[in-house]
């Protein structure tokens, strides 16, 4: 296995994978609609690769075994700390220990790189994800909290009475 940088003919296929994955955390951890969760991915995902190359730090790789494509990784190094901001393992090779693999070649690239701790956001809704983070070592250091906050129905003609 190994981790290489990201062609550009590639991101297509992984910002679909992406965009998919993310609008289901968010329909299924902040209730939104399909439509208004498909509208937010398509807003924050960059729409090229060199989009998401903007800013320094930033590497977007592929992960290989025998020269296949078997998953995606985002990673961004901020000072010390280097950030795991999409790991995306195809769907075909899920539970063939590609991702521990990975993560394990994720870690070794921010630390050659610099980096002093690895930190990422994992959806509530998603056990296989937080399993995998744990058995490697990552621990919770906070946890992100919501409200859905939906405006108040008008007041109808019984309302009052």
């Amino acid at each position: 296995m190994k981790l290489r940088l990201m062609r550009a003919t590639e991101y297509n296929h992984y910002r679909s994978l992406s965009v998919d994955d993310y609008c289901a955390d968010l329909c299924a951890n902040f209730g939104y609609s399909v439509a208004t969760s498909r509208a937010e991915c398509e807003r924050v995902m960059p729409a090229t690769l060199a989009e998401a190359m903007e800013e320094p730090g930033h590497a977007m790789l592929v992960i290989e075994v025998a020269a296949q494509c078997v998953g995606y990784v985002w990673i961004h190094l901020d000072g010390p700390a280097g950030h795991l901001l999409d790991f995306i393992v195809e769907p075909a090779h899920r539970g063939l220990g590609h991702g521990r693999r990975a993560l394990e070649l994720i870690e070794a690239r921010l630390r050659a790189e610099g980096a002093q701790s690895l930190q990422l956001r994992v959806a509530a809704n998603n056990p296989r994800a937080r399993a995998l983070y744990e058995q490697a070592g990552l621990y919770v250091t906070g946890q992100l909290m919501a409200k859905t906050l939906v405006p108040a129905a008008p007041p109808g003609p019984a309302a009052g009475r």
